[in-house]
């Protein structure tokens, strides 16, 4: 969610926002600028990585068979980081408050580095921090689950301890079916999300989520949950849609992210670019979103509801009307979207959509010597107006201004400065990857993004396509069962000689596993790792991972969403309405924390012989391997060239 200001704090009022705006616009560009120029040259060590995982709290009832999200981070969030703030940098588990009270966000303590063995600890610590959470509660009905999306969100009485929403008393949402009240209650940060996104719309946010028509599905469906006497909504709407109007159904959904530090900028600026292409394809191999507010929907991943639910464009900016006066420009997509553009130099040719940003804006970054790429980027970070301000912030405080804007630009990838002050690289974070029920998934995931980034950096390789493809990719992703039943752009010429992208239509399988004019992205991670020195371990648990990746992408087994709506499509009583009823959600609710739990096996999600050999911490034997990225640079540089020619 971005950095989160700690102290006592004094948050501007949107009016006042209003009036300082064009100078925190003015003064962020040139706190970027002059941190920029004073760390531009600067390298740091090999490339390190971690994740990060929102956890939501729910609460199985067997008696009311009901499955309410618990609305207590407050009361944890204290005591969790407890560790952290008086040892920093030293604990196995690291914990961040999140937009809702159901939800707090988990990572790894430490940052992971390029010894090829910390692969074999990252499942280990996320079950690490799943314990460290389950230890805060006392009610045995209580349960942890990493969902993308709960089932039910949206509907009422969803909530534990129970809440009555009182429409008039939610000054943030305005929502009619989430109060307020569950909105994070220990940082005032996620509240002026909230609120300032709703004002500077000039109306409540909203997303029409299509719905999934199954047998018995009314034709029209109206959503019959929008209340009669709300105008705004009604004027909305749309027929065989779901209506949301809260914020908290976008952001109040979970996600698993993976950040890389580089070891310089240029590092990074590749990195950026290769998540970019990589991002809607393992956002439709993750996918674990079927259905919101209690109905299935014809989407399967959360991003597209977030993204609406975060669009605060008004109507100038939507085209729907002139632009009411010059610092104004057409807004082609939500703050919450993909990304636009590129970063490196030899992909600006990739660069075929529109980059908006205001001209006063890019001369102030080519004046102070920032590259005319960058500095688009930049520049078009800056058209998105700032939120959650605070008074102290009026002052120049190093890079606060520019954060106010880095990080309310929620992209598929961000490009992220070291903080100034911090032993800490030029860092990408990818963050459209649904979650997994299991540790076992989440480490899947993390560890083979991880591993074509690498590869990528290793090889030199270039995955870039035109970004307008990249766009189509994403609209693909979050389709109905997406990874078997669509096709994505890729590119089939991989290696460092290759000057112009050759892309194709590619199945899920052939991108993953390979097809006949392409040999996967799994063969090329293997070539990789067979001219590295692995231990046993760690070669078993990166060959499980990756198993369960290829039979995603191949279709043996189903993504979380496939899976969840197969569920519920066979539920006793489910009435092929499209309705996802408390009990269904209870019994869904159920078997999601039996298969996190491992007590219950599931081969639609993964075949039981899939299990890693996971370990708490590297084997003091192995800490003194020689780093991989410089390893596989040394011992491959003359035949990796010869491996792309032929295969790709």
């Amino acid at each position: 969610m971005g950095i989160l200001t700690e102290g006592e704090l004094a948050p501007l009022t949107f009016e006042e926002i209003q009036q300082y705006k064009e100078f925190l616009k003015t003064h962020g560009i040139q706190q970027f600028c002059r941190h920029y120029n004073k760390i531009k040259d600067k390298n740091y060590e090999t490339l390190k990585w971690g994740d990060e995982i929102e956890m939501m709290m729910i609460r199985l009832d067997d008696e009311k068979k009901s499955a309410p999200l618990v609305c207590k981070a407050k009361d944890i969030i204290g005591p969790l980081t407890e560790a952290e703030n008086l040892n920093p940098g030293n604990t196995d588990t690291a914990w961040r408050p999140e937009m809702t009270e159901w939800m707090i966000e988990s990572s790894p303590g430490r940052p992971y580095g390029g010894n090829i063995d910390h692969f074999n600890t990252v499942e280990a610590n996320m079950k690490i921090r799943r314990d460290e959470l389950m230890s805060y509660f006392n009610d045995d009905k209580e349960r942890i689950l990493s969902l993308s999306t709960y089932p039910r969100l949206g509907c009422r009485d969803v909530f534990y301890p129970p809440m009555e929403n009182k429409v008039e008393e939610n000054d943030a949402t305005r929502s009619y079916c989430i109060p307020d009240e569950v909105l994070n209650q220990t940082h005032i940060r996620f509240r002026k999300l909230a609120e300032m996104m709703t004002k500077r719309k000039g109306r409540k946010l909203f997303r029409n989520a299509p719905i999934f028509r199954d047998t018995n599905t009314p034709n029209p469906f109206i959503d019959p949950d929008v209340p009669k006497d709300s105008p705004e909504d009604i004027e909305v709407m749309k027929p065989n849609h779901v209506h949301l109007d809260s914020v908290c159904n976008g952001l109040g959904c979970g996600c698993l992210q993976t950040t890389f530090q580089a070891c310089n900028v240029e590092e990074a600026r590749t990195l950026y670019d290769q998540q970019t292409v990589l991002a809607p394809i393992v956002m439709a191999l993750s996918a674990s979103s079927p259905c919101i507010k209690g109905y299935l929907l014809e989407t399967d991943t959360r991003w597209e509801n977030i993204s609406g639910l975060c669009d605060d464009r008004r109507a100038d900016e939507l085209g729907e009307v002139p632009l009411i006066d010059k610092t104004r420009r057409r807004l082609y997509k939500s703050r919450y979207g993909s990304v636009d553009m590129y970063l490196s130099e030899e992909n600006d040719k990739y660069n075929d959509i529109d980059i908006i940003y205001r001209d006063e804006h890019l001369k102030i970054l080519l004046d102070e010597g920032i590259d005319q790429q960058l500095a688009r980027h930049i520049a078009h970070l800056f058209t998105r107006d700032p939120l959650a301000v605070y008074k102290h912030m009026l002052e120049d405080q190093e890079m606060d201004h520019f954060e106010l804007f880095n990080s309310t630009n929620w992209q598929t990838v961000r490009f992220k400065p070291p903080p100034p002050g911090a032993n800490m690289g030029w860092r990408v974070e990818m963050r459209p990857i649904e979650s997994q029920l299991t540790d076992f998934e989440n480490a899947a995931f993390t560890c083979f993004v991880v591993l074509l980034t690498r590869v990528c950096l290793s090889y030199e390789l270039n995955l870039a396509i035109p970004m307008s493809k990249v766009e189509k990719n994403m609209e693909r992703a979050s389709k109905r069962d997406a990874a078997r039943q669509e096709k994505f752009f890729f590119r089939t010429n991989l290696g460092p000689e290759e000057t112009e992208s050759r892309n194709e239509e590619m199945t899920m399988n052939e991108i993953i596993n390979g097809g006949t004019t392409f040999p996967g992205l799994l063969n090329v991670i293997q070539f990789y790792l067979s001219h590295l020195d692995i231990d046993a371990d760690t070669r078993c648990t990166i060959s499980q991972y990756l198993k369960l990746i290829s039979a995603r992408a191949s279709g043996e087994v189903l993504t979380t969403a496939s899976w969840m709506r197969k569920f519920i499509r066979s539920h006793p009583k489910y009435k092929f309405d499209s309705v996802v009823s408390e009990e269904i959600n209870y019994d869904l609710m159920k078997m999601c924390t039996e298969i996190t739990s491992g007590n219950v096996q599931c081969p639609d999600l993964f075949t039981p012989d899939l299990m890693s050999k996971s370990c708490r911490y590297v084997p003091e034997k192995n800490k003194k391997m020689l780093e991989e990225v410089e390893k596989i640079t040394k011992n491959l540089n003359g035949r990796q060239t010869s491996f792309f020619k032929k295969q790709c």
